[in-house]
């Protein structure tokens, strides 16, 4: 199994799916992370959109995506999340890490800007 992920100019966009939240795919997650920051990724996009939830499993995923980044310097935004998950997000705090857009260009565009 991989990650689905594309590059949008400088910026890397990681499609994630239920598939990806579970218990297997965290450790890929995590890897996949770790490997495009040390590997000179300044920018990367967690796309939601396929998702129709996300429990406290992905909640972490995404905490450890922005520890890593910060790491390296980098930035992480989510795009695509719909309404139960910014919902979730907006509970969770998590708007004080990561910064989330409605469409993924949104979310490119800032993290190009940001650059």
């Amino acid at each position: 199994m991989s990650i689905p992920q594309r590059s949008v100019g400088d910026v890397t966009v990681l499609d994630l799916s239920a598939d990806v939240m579970t218990d297997i795919s965290r450790d890929l997650f995590g890897l996949t992370v770790e490997s495009l920051f040390s590997n000179g990724c300044k920018g990367l996009v967690l796309n939601l959109a396929s998702l129709s939830w996300l429990n406290s499993g992905g909640i972490g995923l995404l905490v450890s995506a922005h520890r890593v980044a910060d790491n390296y310097g980098a930035r992480v935004a989510v795009a695509g999340a719909n309404a139960r998950i910014l919902e979730v997000l907006g509970v969770m705090g998590m708007e004080q890490l990561l910064s989330t857009f409605a469409a993924e260009s949104e979310a490119v565009a800032s993290l190009q800007a940001s650059e």
